[in-house]
C-alpha cells in the first residue's frame, strides 16, 4: 500500500513537471540571461 501511494505520487509529480515544463524552462532562462546580463554590466 505504501509502495502504490509513492509510485502515485511520483507520477503525479512527473505529470505537473511535463504539464508546466515550458514554463518552468522559461523561467530559468529568464533568470539565467538576468544574470548574464548583470555581470556584463558590472565588469
Amino acid at each position: 500500500m505504501v509502495v502504490s501511494a509513492i509510485v502515485g505520487i511520483a507520477a503525479s509529480i512527473a505529470l505537473a513537471v511535463k504539464t508546466y515544463w515550458y514554463k518552468i524552462k522559461g523561467f530559468f532562462k529568464r533568470d539565467n540571461e538576468q544574470d548574464s546580463t548583470s555581470r556584463e554590466t558590472s565588469e
